[in-house]
This record gives structure tokens, sequence and C-alpha cells, in this order.
């Protein structure tokens, strides 16, 4: 059985170094990670892949309205 104050000597800990956030200027989701002083962002994988297919469809979209 687990007590009140069992709980309450437990502190956050932090398993991994990686933030996800978004980026307003590119329309972009990325991962932050942070070791020591250095933080280096990268976009994600998925992200990419469907932005790339965002841009495909509306080239096609543009291409069928010119034709």
């Amino acid at each position: 059985e687990v007590t009140a104050q069992d709980v309450a000597q437990y502190q956050e800990v932090v398993l991994t170094n990686l933030n996800f956030g978004f980026n307003n200027d590119s329309k972009d989701f990325f991962v932050k990670a942070v070791r020591g002083e250095s933080e280096s962002q990268f976009p994600t994988d998925e992200m990419m892949k469907l932005k790339a297919y965002f841009i495909a469809q509306a080239k096609a979209e543009q291409a069928a309205e010119l034709s």
C-alpha cells in the first residue's frame, strides 16, 4: 500500500534531452536536442514527408488549373 507521504518524496526526473515544437515562421515541426550548453534543432522525418506531400499536391493542383 502506498501512502501520500511515500509519493511526496519522489521528484520529477527528465529521462530524455529531446523537446518537440513547432516553428511558426517555416510552419514545421521540429525536435530539439539539448546536450550540455549546446542545442540542436532538427525537423521530424514525418513532418518533412508530410510537407513534401503537401507541396507536391499544391504543384499538381496548380498544373491542373493551368491546363
